[in-house]
């Protein structure tokens, strides 16, 4: 019964926060917390709406809070991740959306997002191209294995233009080949990868 109430309060807070009602959805996702104290999802909500209004120390708190008591929760290290950047602070940014990708190797968005980040960082300090190249390979497996060839070989494509001597790179885009039975340009790359 109580589970119950609770998603229909969060349901409630949701629905103010699409709305623009962010008052009332903080006021509900506050009320929420008075109660249970250790509710990870009213955290968020209020994280995402501190963000919202530039109120980043605010959301990065309620992140970190959330996280605490639910390790494994990747929506809160990606949110997390955007704060940070947000605030110009790179290197926290990067660590965050590198634990969202540990906790949940196939959260697309948090590659996205740590793409991002990297270039801002590489605009400031010179980033290794190697570190984006591996990022965009593991991205093109990710989304390789859920079925989306088309933005796998783009990502693999990425990853080989800042390395061209990317061996993985090349070998995943090579098999991507092979499977739309383009042998010509699959051995193209099997031969350029012994070079």
């Amino acid at each position: 019964m109580v589970q119950q109430a609770d998603n229909e309060r969060l349901k409630e807070a949701f629905a103010h926060y699409q709305a623009g009602r962010l008052d009332e959805a903080r006021a509900v996702s506050l009320a929420m917390l008075e109660q249970q104290p250790h509710q990870v999802e009213a955290m968020q909500i209020l994280g995402i709406i501190a963000r919202q209004t530039g109120a980043y120390d605010r959301a990065s708190s309620y992140y970190q809070q959330a996280i605490s008591i639910k390790l494994d929760y990747p929506e809160a290290y990606n949110n997390l991740g955007a704060s940070f950047r947000e605030q110009g602070k790179i290197e926290r940014a990067i660590a965050a959306y590198k634990q969202a990708i540990t906790v949940k190797p196939d959260r697309i968005d948090a590659y996205n997002n740590l793409a991002l980040a990297l270039e801002r960082q590489e605009k400031r300090t010179g980033c290794p191209r190697t570190v984006k190249s591996e990022l965009y390979n593991s991205l093109g497996e990710v989304l390789r294995e859920k079925g989306k060839i088309a933005a796998a070989k783009e990502k693999f494509k990425q990853a080989i233009s800042l390395k061209p001597d990317d061996y993985e790179a090349l070998n995943n885009l090579a098999f991507v080949f092979v499977a739309e039975k383009q042998l010509e340009r699959a051995a193209e790359l099997f031969q350029r990868k012994w070079r």
